[in-house]
Order: C-alpha cells, then sequence, then structure tokens
C-alpha cells in the first residue's frame, strides 16, 4: 500500500479505533503493574502514554517509522528511537518491564522479536501485553487464515491469526495471567491480555 493510504487512511482509522475509551480501559488495566526501567516495543502514536500508572515518569520507546505527533503526557518523558524490536540494540538484562500492545500482529518475524523481548528483560522482568490474534472458535479461526491475506495487505502488515500466547510461550517466557476475550469486529477482535515473566535469579 501506499504512503498516502497508510499515513492518512489506515493510520488515522487505527488511531480512531485503538485508542477508544473501550481500548484506553483494557490499556490501563494491562499496564496498572509496569515497573521499573520500562521499554514499549511498537511506540506508534504514542496511545498508551495517559494508561501508565502515575508512578511512571519515563519510558524507553521503539519503533520501526520516525517518530508521529501524539498526545504527551508531561509527566512522562519518552527516549524516543527507531529500531526493529527484532533486533534491539539494548544489553542483555536491560529492562524491568516491556510493554506491546497491538504490536505483535505485525512484526515480520515476530518469534526472533519475542526471543529479543527476553533477552533485554531481567530475570524476573516481565513482559506486559495487550494483542489481538487467533479466535478460540474454529469458524472464526478459519475465517481469519482464509482472509488473512487480504487483512495483511489492507492493515499494512498486520496479521489477525497468530497465536499470541503460544508465540509467548516459545520464546521462554512463562504466562503468568491473561485474558482473553472477543471485542468489536470477529475476524480482527479476539483480545489477549496479560503478563508474562522471565524465569531465573534477579
Amino acid at each position: 500500500m501506499s504512503n498516502f493510504y497508510a499515513n492518512k487512511i489506515f493510520i488515522p482509522l487505527m488511531n480512531r479505533r485503538l485508542g477508544s475509551s473501550a481500548v484506553q480501559h483494557l490499556r490501563r488495566k494491562t499496564l496498572s503493574g509496569v515497573y521499573g526501567e520500562i521499554l514499549e516495543i511498537g511506540f506508534g502514536s504514542g496511545l498508551n502514554l495517559d494508561c501508565y500508572p502515575a508512578q511512571v515518569c519515563s519510558i524507553n520507546a521503539v519503533d520501526v517509522l520516525p517518530l508521529r505527533l501524539f498526545s504527551a503526557a508531561p509527566k512522562i518523558r519518552v527516549c524516543y528511537q527507531i529500531m526493529s524490536a527484532e533486533n534491539l540494540n539494548f544489553p542483555d538484562a536491560s529492562f524491568d518491564s516491556v510493554v506491546s500492545t497491538f504490536t505483535l500482529c505485525s512484526i515480520p518475524n515476530v518469534g526472533a522479536a519475542l526471543k529479543e523481548i527476553a533477552r533485554v528483560l531481567k530475570p524476573q522482568g516481565t513482559l506486559f501485553f495487550l494483542e489481538h490474534g487467533k479466535s478460540q472458535s474454529q469458524i472464526i479461526a478459519m475465517l481469519q487464515k482464509l482472509l488473512n491475506p487480504l487483512y495483511n495487505l489492507l492493515a499494512c502488515g498486520c496479521n489477525v491469526n497468530r497465536d499470541v500466547l503460544k508465540l509467548i510461550a516459545e520464546s521462554g517466557l512463562t504466562l503468568q495471567s491473561f485474558q482473553q476475550q472477543q471485542y468489536g469486529f470477529p475476524i480482527s477482535g479476539f483480545y489477549f491480555s496479560g503478563s508474562a515473566i522471565k524465569e531465573g535469579n534477579p
């Protein structure tokens, strides 16, 4: 798709959808336990900024695109870098918390990105995630598989049929808690939220 379509049509529509009050509520719930040194992958338009707990005053943020305009929360300082989550330029065990919201769906090599997340987390560090992916309904999952190539094209690389929990488990992280729910459109609206910990001695 053209840059015009991505910047003028898709991104504004996505921000409106993922910035709704209902989704912001899910973000706040997901991020309520974030602590310490924080890395957010797929920063996008900064929709998480208003959803971090009050004690968060700074975050590191990465995205593959230049920083877009966002409604900055004055209390949070953002150290932004253009960087792929598949190749994070941070030392091992750098962060207490890594945040991913609606990002794992669009990373080309999501397995590599999750292994990088596990690498840069400190022992006992936590991945906090809010993602969408493969439905528990077999019928909807079949439709997701069938329609994913078209959806991927129209949604600028987003995939609707990734098994998020399985991918996280395969990265070596241990799921602590998670919720699954249908929200909005059946094809793209099966949401996963929760946290996964990096086992090991701190």
